[in-house]
């Protein structure tokens, strides 16, 4: 492979890794039990630190599909911190016959006090039906941040996405036109780019996860930066 070739190729990778990287969908835990209630619950994973939080949620037949009620079963909610310690234990949930404003119809529901939330973490919650011979349950996982955004999504960073495809795009073009002084700016920008995300995160959320990702820049900026400096030089040419 010609010199002149190196920095595209590993430029081309770092774009792969990047597109993936960004279109990677966070994981988050999330598990449900049934013997014959099935419970819907609002799809939220992400939440604000201090924010008081409504949980609503619905409890159906799983035979028929019919709407359960307090009538017929008991519904309990258990919220838990990132070290497992239980901050909420709920029981006989109240449950919404009419539909009121910013709330809804025949569901169970709770008011949780943002105070329950002053530290940014993992939290879980885990809510449990059951009437005598039937039970369903439903455990899901959440975030709570600074922000109220997800700290392993980069397309809320506008700022980060901004600088990251400029260094790619510098990167490309240097080695596809072996403009090596191109590349090397792209380099020094995309180490910028690991510095950044060292100090802020994504989405001012500084974890393990975003000082892994910025050390990955960081490295990467580095070996590109050495390849491209190298062509640079007079005897990188030959």
């Amino acid at each position: 492979m010609q010199k002149s070739s190196k920095l595209f190729f590993f430029s081309f990778i770092l774009l792969v890794f990047t597109f993936s990287f960004i279109s990677a969908i966070s994981e988050v835990f999330v598990q449900t039990q049934d013997n014959a209630i099935v419970i819907e619950y609002p799809k939220i994973f992400v939440m604000k630190q201090n924010e008081d939080f409504h949980l609503r949620f619905h409890a159906f037949n799983k035979t028929d599909g019919k709407l359960l009620t307090n009538e017929s079963i008991n519904c309990t909610l258990n919220i838990y911190d990132s070290s497992g310690e239980g901050l909420i234990r709920k029981e006989n949930l109240e449950f919404n016959v009419s539909h009121t404003e910013n709330d809804c119809q025949h569901c169970f529901g709770h008011h949780i006090s943002g105070g329950n939330f002053s530290e940014v973490g993992s939290y879980s919650y885990l809510i449990r039906c059951s009437n005598v011979g039937i039970g369903g349950s439903a455990s899901v996982g959440f975030e709570i941040t600074s922000t109220g955004l997800d700290p392993k999504s980069i397309l809320n960073n506008s700022t980060k996405i901004i600088l990251l495809t400029l260094a790619i795009i510098l990167l490309i073009v240097g080695g596809a036109l072996s403009f090596s002084s191109i590349g090397f700016i792209g380099s020094i920008l995309l180490i910028l780019v690991g510095i950044y995300t060292m100090i802020y995160g994504l989405n001012d959320v500084v974890s393990l996860y975003t000082q892994a990702i910025a050390l990955v820049e960081i490295g990467l900026g580095i070996i590109f930066m050495f390849i491209s400096a190298y062509e640079w030089l007079p005897w990188g040419k030959e």
